[in-house]
């Protein structure tokens, strides 16, 4: 398959046929797909990183509450900063470094986590599995610990209840996905020509549970809500509009009062 065709039918959305699944090739210039994804994958791994040191950040602030108020802001946000960049940037090296190898040349599947290649992919395949099971791990614990710690009030148990749900979502698509990508492709005799369905489709998982955060929060947690209609007006006026889309039928009473 000439290289040409792959770097114009990658960039098809999941075209009809889906004969050409195979996308860009890995070359060094501006079109191929390690430098075109390597934002998203970026963001990707920031975005898990966050959520498990937020969860960190709410474990701490749970279980030893004057440690967390005597926290050195400037230094906490610092080390955390310092350990996701590493990450980020560590990932980029596998695959930048990959690009260089006998291996740089071959066509990849259209999915931003293939634009990764070699020793890159698996690290960063494995750093989001391991760090979206301990984010749930670390979340339950925090909502176990608020559910029996006296002196919590119910509208901070909701919210953490709501971060656990929501950590659910996110983990179960990912497992979904790494599933499919780890057992049910190269052990289930799927024909390679398929292989793409599969990873496409078990992917939009991990997209669904993610973008669902936002419903699941203004489900769950009041405080959430009363955010989301603070940044949003329309929210609350069409909440108040079903209580208020009636006119009134209370008559003025005339005052009694003498002048």
């Amino acid at each position: 398959m000439a290289n040409a065709t792959n770097a114009v039918t990658s960039n098809l959305p999941l075209n009809t046929n889906h004969k050409d699944f195979w996308g860009f090739p890995y070359e060094q210039n501006l079109s191929n797909p390690f430098s075109q994804y390597a934002f998203f994958l970026n963001g990707a791994t920031i975005s898990i990183m966050m959520t498990f040191f937020v969860g960190i950040d709410r474990l701490i602030g749970v279980s030893m509450p004057t440690t967390y108020r005597q926290l050195n802001y400037a230094l906490y946000f610092s080390v955390i900063g310092t350990i996701t960049g590493a990450l980020c940037a560590y990932t980029l090296y596998l695959a930048w470094m990959h690009v260089y190898t006998p291996y740089g040349g071959e066509p990849v599947m259209c999915v931003i986590i293939d634009a990764l290649g070699g020793e890159a992919q698996t690290f960063w395949f494995d750093l989001c599995i391991t760090v979206n099971f301990l984010s749930v791990v670390i979340y339950t614990i925090v909502w176990i610990t608020l559910k029996f710690k006296t002196g919590t009030s119910d509208a901070m148990k909701k919210v953490f209840k709501s971060l656990l749900v929501m950590m659910c979502f996110v983990f179960f698509g990912w497992m979904m996905n790494a599933f499919v990508r780890s057992i049910l492709l190269p052990y289930c005799g799927i024909p390679v020509s398929q292989w793409f369905y599969y990873s496409d489709y078990f992917g939009l998982c991990a997209n669904i549970a993610s973008t669902s955060n936002i419903f699941i929060l203004y489900t769950f947690s009041a405080e959430y809500r009363a955010t989301f209609e603070k940044l949003l007006p329309f929210l609350a006026r069409k909440k108040s509009g079903k209580f208020n889309s009636e006119p009134s039928k209370i008559s003025p009473v005339p005052s009694k009062t003498a002048f």
